[in-house]
């Protein structure tokens, strides 16, 4: 039997008997800028770096990015996401 046969949506809704809240899903590949800390960076050097949302880490909570000006991958905590830009517009 199917899960519609019940009237649920989903396995979370019908073991819970509660809506999956997915409010904190972040948007692939949208701009978020990495705080970079006072140890990697010097007096006038800019304190966050623009990268690309890539995913998330599975051993810690924390964000997989691209990043822009070194062309590598950065996982980090201290991201701050514009989900309504893509890394490719000129707005």
């Amino acid at each position: 039997m199917s899960n519609l046969y019940f009237g649920w949506h989903n396995n979370f809704e019908a073991w819970y008997d509660k809506r999956l809240n997915v409010n904190h899903f972040i948007v692939f590949g949208c701009l978020g800028y990495v705080h970079v800390p006072k140890e990697h960076r010097k007096k006038l050097d800019p304190k966050s770096e623009p990268c690309i949302f890539i995913g998330y880490y599975e051993i810690i909570k924390s964000y997989r990015l691209y990043n822009l000006k070194t062309h590598k991958v950065v996982i980090s905590r201290d991201v701050i996401f514009y989900e309504g830009r893509a890394w490719g517009h000129k707005k």
